[in-house]
């Protein structure tokens, strides 16, 4: 490892980013306050490199702080504004371009000479306690492995399932890819430990998400056409309801922007009573017939979400021919019958555990008893 690496996390370098912001305004030389460190980023499909100093974070995104004439089309003028600290950029003219983060460098270099960063995808052969071995040890002695790079403790090392191992305990390593694969065209930070984790811990065929590590970084091919496809299943759900609620001699307006809380307003002339629906749709396709709604991502949550449960729910399935089917159930009988769902599916027998923060969803087969029952919108 080459001396005076600064070993970190992500979390330590946006506090430290945040302490140091005037400074970074300023463009004062800190690169090695905390010792030698190489960050890297990604732009525009490519991997870059820059040092501490030339980045800062705003809500979790990575500003790079750079006079490179590639990015000036990307320059973001006034986030310069969120901080007074910031204010002298104004006038360097430094171009503030929206990156993500995508590791630190470790301090070794594989065995074909190439940094280790943090996010690397390595090929590895490990010898236990190597650092206090005294016979001399050939290359691609030990336990071959392919696995990511992050810090663990105070240290970087090759992420296994349920262990972690010191880089220096290689005898041979060499870097083959790296996690920053299938990303999202609007993400704005990447878990590493969460993709090392995904590929220690991968039970099907390695070989098919390794080829994909091996060109990156990446972004999902589909993943817009998919969000495209999705949008217009729920939108079409919700102006299905709508028309449901107009001929029903109720008055509904759609909520503006996806709101999180709510769908659809609806005002009923007879009561004078306003409520709002959370509509869920989901539609059949050819080789998927849907069997459960999505409801939140996280079920180890989900008191804190009924508590902010605010109106009845509407659920829609569509079809394979587009024929519509309405379930509807009042705040009330929709917090109820989840609640069951959940505690039911908490105590069912298993013989691996649940992983913590698996989502949570609503099985249509428990849905019948409430189809077409708009009534339940006013209980």
């Amino acid at each position: 490892m080459e001396k005076n690496i600064w070993v970190t996390t992500l979390e330590d370098l946006k506090e430290k980013c945040n302490d140091d912001l005037f400074v970074i305004g300023n463009q004062a030389d800190i690169r090695n306050k905390y010792g030698y460190n190489e960050i890297r980023y990604i732009k525009d499909n490519e991997f870059g490199y820059t040092n501490y100093g030339k980045v800062f974070f705003f809500d979790d995104t990575m500003y790079l702080i750079t006079k490179d004439e590639r990015y000036k089309e990307d320059h973001n003028p006034d986030i310069h504004q969120i901080d007074d600290r910031l204010d002298v950029l104004n006038y360097t003219g430094n171009y503030l371009v929206r990156v993500i983060f995508a590791g630190f460098y470790t301090g070794y270099k594989d065995n074909k000479g190439n940094k280790i960063f943090t996010g690397d995808l390595v090929n590895a052969w490990i010898f236990p306690n190597l650092d206090q071995c005294t016979d001399h040890i050939l290359p691609k002695t030990g336990s071959e492995v392919v696995a990511g790079i992050d810090m663990i403790g105070t240290e970087y090392q090759i992420i296994l399932d349920n262990i972690s191992i010191p880089i220096y305990w290689t005898t041979y390593i060499e870097i083959i890819g790296t996690v920053f694969y299938d990303m999202h065209p609007q993400e704005i930070e990447v878990d590493i430990r969460d993709k090392c984790n995904l590929i220690a811990q991968y039970r099907g065929d390695k070989s098919i998400i390794i080829n994909k590590m091996k060109h990156t970084p990446s972004y999902h091919k589909d993943v817009k056409k998919k969000m495209y496809r999705k949008h217009l299943v729920g939108l079409s759900g919700e102006l299905a309801v709508a028309k449901a609620l107009c001929e029903k001699g109720f008055v509904p307006t759609l909520a503006n922007n996806n709101c999180p809380v709510f769908d659809i307003f609806c005002f009923n002339p007879e009561t004078k009573k306003t409520i709002v629906i959370q509509v869920k749709t989901v539609k059949d396709e050819v080789g998927n017939k849907k069997n459960a709604f999505p409801i939140m991502s996280n079920r180890d949550n989900r008191q804190e979400f009924y508590d902010n449960v605010s109106g009845p729910y509407v659920f829609v399935h569509i079809d394979i021919n587009n024929q519509y089917s309405f379930f509807i159930l009042s705040k009330e009988q929709f917090i109820e019958t989840s609640s069951k769902i959940e505690d039911d599916y908490d105590k069912k027998e298993r013989k691996i555990p649940l992983n913590p923060g698996s989502p949570m969803a609503y099985p249509i087969k428990n849905l019948d008893v409430f189809k077409d029952k708009w009534e339940n919108l006013w209980l």
